[in-house]
């Protein structure tokens, strides 16, 4: 599953040394934060091709996954404009999908 290389310990390791050199996180947390990364992904990848759906699209835009995570006050864009990231991913919306299955 590709969802495994989203973030595995060794990045997150990577990440706790630049964040706070000299720290390291219990195999525990390590494992939580990552499973706490995979559901964040997958949950916002689903909410996202369920708008983009929504308004008639089988692909998932940008938009999509800044007006959820505005909505959900996950985020915010400061200085990024709809405009500035209109770029168009790939990813198609199929409703019977997670988002294991598009990453």
């Amino acid at each position: 599953v590709l969802m495994d290389a989203l973030l595995q310990h060794k990045d997150l390791q990577e990440l706790v040394e630049v964040v706070a050199p000299g720290e390291r996180l219990d195999a525990d947390v390590e494992q939580v934060l990552i499973e706490m990364a995979h559901e964040f992904v997958d949950s916002v990848t689903s909410f996202s091709c369920d708008l983009a759906s929504h308004r008639g699209s089988d692909e998932l835009e940008v938009k999509d996954v800044q007006f959820h995570l505005r909505k959900t006050g996950t985020f915010g864009f400061r200085g990024l404009s709809t405009k500035q990231a209109s770029f168009r991913s790939s990813l198609a919306c199929e409703p019977t999908h997670t988002a294991v299955d598009w990453l």
